[in-house]
């Protein structure tokens, strides 16, 4: 194996995306003194590990199309169509990736939104999210994370037990909003929101109420 990325998840289990000493795209492993080496994944993307949570029960990653550069990061970038939100795949897969003709840069055609994986350390399941900047509750059960559709910017949750569940809107409005983290007792969630030309930082009660911003 190449260099790899690591993170320690339940136990003394080791999760690390690396590739083979050969040139070939990385996969993400998991060993441990009771599970032996194993990949979770198997498809020709690059894989970039993210986020664990307090549990280490769960795993954020992306992936992107070798070759495809900075677009192609988040496994939905030029050159990459990634399965729906909400897709799981099975243990020692990862969700479909098939490469695309030419992305269309130049041509109008839209991009992809980004996606991103989660990976539950256990039983090596992968659920696919339309989304960006995931970030794991500091009790680890909760997902927030930001998607974008069409001239709109929403704040969501999803439990990290079951991803493919539907999301729940903290927040939805067309101010862009991006890096959401969730407050210790999982209540409130802060973000930076950019109200004109200038990032500004926000709070607001995880059922969406009370918001306010903290800087101006």
């Amino acid at each position: 194996l190449s260099a790899a990325t690591l993170a320690i998840g339940a136990g003394d289990t080791v999760i690390f995306a690396a590739g083979p000493a050969t040139p070939g795209p990385t996969q993400i492993h998991a060993v441990g003194s009771a599970r032996p080496l194993a990949a979770l994944t198997a498809d020709p993307t690059e894989k970039l590990l993210g986020a664990i949570n307090s549990t280490g029960t769960a795993l954020v990653f992306t992936t992107r199309v070798p070759g495809a550069g900075r677009g192609g990061r988040g496994g939905a970038g030029a050159g990459a169509a990634q399965a729906p939100a909400g897709t799981a795949a099975a243990p020692g897969t990862a969700p479909a990736v098939s490469v695309a003709p030419a992305s269309g840069r130049g041509t109008g055609a839209p991009a992809a939104p980004p996606t991103f994986n989660v990976l539950s350390i256990p039983d090596g399941r992968i659920v696919t999210i339309t989304g960006s900047s995931p970030s794991f509750s500091p009790d680890g059960s909760t997902i927030v994370f930001v998607s974008r559709t069409g001239d709109d910017t929403s704040l969501l949750t999803v439990a990290t037990a079951d991803p493919s569940t539907t999301p729940t809107v903290v927040r939805k409005g067309p101010e862009r909003v991006d890096f959401p983290a969730m407050s210790p007792a999982g209540t409130r969630v802060a973000f930076q929101i950019m109200t004109r030309d200038d990032w500004e930082i926000a709070v607001v009660n995880r059922d969406g109420t009370s918001e306010a911003r903290v800087t101006r």
